[in-house]
């Protein structure tokens, strides 16, 4: 269940993971050992997830979802990556679903 919320939090809230923050004096500050990721982390760490063997049809199928709504808050060229990793994917009758929403 846990993976589950966790790769839903990504598709929701990916854009916080890329954020910088700062602390109240105006340093660039890590926050509880938090350091900011990049947009390629975040697409890594959901590619890995989706190629895993051991991850459930569950898992794959938010993996997804959270892929093309995290492609909504990219970059054009980030979100062309992702594109072309679910085109890659052919999966299935959800197929065209995702590459358009990975367009949008």
């Amino acid at each position: 269940m846990y993976p589950k919320v966790g790769v839903w939090c990504i598709g929701e809230y990916g854009e916080h993971l890329l954020e910088t923050y700062v602390d109240v004096g105006g340093e660039s500050s890590d926050v509880g050992g938090f350091q900011s990721l990049t947009q390629d982390d975040v697409i890594d760490l959901l590619n890995t997830i989706l190629k895993d063997h051991n991850s459930s049809s569950d898992i794959k199928g938010y993996t997804l979802v959270a892929l093309a709504k995290f492609s909504t808050k990219c970059t054009p060229d980030r979100a062309a990556i992702i594109a072309d990793l679910l085109n890659s994917l052919q999966v299935g009758s959800k197929y065209s679903c995702y590459c358009v929403l990975a367009r949008v």
